[in-house]
């Protein structure tokens, strides 16, 4: 037994050092200097001895040591070389992202990676919950705490802030990076920590903000949206309410109009479904249409577009009401919704305000609602392509 602790250690110090050499980690300065394929050779070679000479000895050992491991662990001694684990995940993360980068990007591929303006999370579960939802393990969520101000009184406080921040959305069982970022201004700070985001190819596709009370605020949202489109930004303005306690919940896309938003918004309501608390949950597209003909075409539009698709959906096309405004026939309509999702459309200089009117109306009594802005690469082609194009 006491051969094979000897030659365990031989062999793991030969591993480790091994991939140290891989990895490049910059603190693995060795006065020795010894090629890794001689170091991993020579923990091959270990191992393999301590085989030859007694198989149940050697379990026992990796057994034995395995324990003393986990032993150490559990008392979180600080280690002066630092941790080889986070070097390798690094040299990882390194070499994807090389590899990520020459790939071509295809529309079936994509996924939101949300840059979501939160605040402080423990205000605004719901609005964190719900960005979480439309990530569902598919693609990166960023939590940003945004502070008005200048960089030399609140930069100080970042680090701590970030801490706080992270360990917030840890207790709140919500898998996201959080950042706090210091802006001298609102929209135009907003607009620049959008452009920052993200490293090596892997950036933020979309920005997501919680609703406003203030029209003046909201107008300015949409100021930012309207900014980051032309970069290829999608956005999301989520105004969460309580949900019901249903066993079966019920998600309502509004689909229709000329703003290449369908897609986005059939592809955000799948994610929302795939997520334990909607398991199940039963998805409506809905469209208001003038006429018979009208009718007609967008029920088999909807129909090519989800049997495409592959979503598990519903169609209810319904007949413009003469003597109901469009906002009373779609409270109307989503009242057995759950959350209702509708597209944003593009707002001219100076319509920002009358437009952050009409969300509010259309908002008015409604349960959760997402209004949903697609402007990324693939806009209009995100469940692939399509002959005909019914937009929102």
């Amino acid at each position: 037994v006491l051969t094979m602790f000897f030659l365990t250690t031989y062999g793991m110090v030969n591993l480790v050092a091994g991939i140290e050499r891989l990895t490049g980690d910059p603190s693995f300065r060795p006065t020795i200097r010894v090629p890794s394929w001689i170091s991993l050779a020579g923990a091959l070679g270990c191992f393999w001895v301590m085989f030859l000479i007694n198989p149940l000895a050697l379990a026992v050992a990796l057994v034995v040591e395995v324990g003393v491991y986990l032993i150490m662990r559990r008392r979180a001694l600080a280690a002066p070389w630092g941790d080889l684990r986070r070097g390798a995940l690094m040299a990882l993360v390194r070499s994807t992202v090389l590899q990520l980068r020459r790939l071509p990007e295809d529309p079936r591929n994509w996924r939101p990676n949300i840059l979501l303006f939160a605040g402080d999370p423990r205000k605004r579960p719901a609005l964190v919950r719900f960005a979480s939802w439309l990530v569902h393990d598919r693609g990166i969520l960023t939590v940003s705490d945004l502070h008005v101000g200048a960089l030399e009184d609140l930069g100080p406080a970042v680090d701590e802030r970030t801490a706080t921040l992270n360990r917030d959305l840890d207790e709140m069982g919500v898998v996201a990076f959080g950042e706090v970022d210091v802006v001298e201004d609102f929209v135009n700070g907003v607009v620049n920590v959008a452009q920052a985001n993200g490293i090596a190819g892997i950036t933020s596709n979309t920005v997501m903000f919680g609703w406003s009370e203030k029209t003046d605020r909201q107008a300015e949202v949409l100021r930012i949206i309207e900014r980051l489109a032309t970069i290829g930004m999608s956005a999301v303005i989520c105004h969460p309410r309580p949900l019901s306690n249903r066993k079966r919940r019920n998600i309502v896309v509004w689909w229709g109009g000329l703003q290449n938003n369908g897609d986005m918004l059939a592809l955000l309501a799948h994610l929302i479904s795939l997520n334990p608390e909607w398991r199940n949950a039963k998805i409506t597209f809905k469209s208001i249409a003038t006429s018979d003909m009208m009718m007609q075409r967008n029920q088999k539009l909807l129909e090519r577009v989800i049997g495409e698709a592959r979503i598990d959906a519903e169609i209810d096309i319904l007949r413009k009401a003469d003597d109901v405004p469009i906002s009373g026939q779609i409270f109307r309509e989503s009242q057995d919704g759950d959350v209702v999702l509708m597209g944003l459309r593009t707002t001219a200089r100076g319509e920002e305000e009358a437009y952050a009117r009409r969300l509010e109306e259309l908002a008015e009594g409604l349960p959760s609602v997402l209004f949903v802005r697609s402007a990324g690469t693939f806009r209009g082609r995100l469940l692939g392509e399509q002959p005909e194009t019914l937009t929102s």
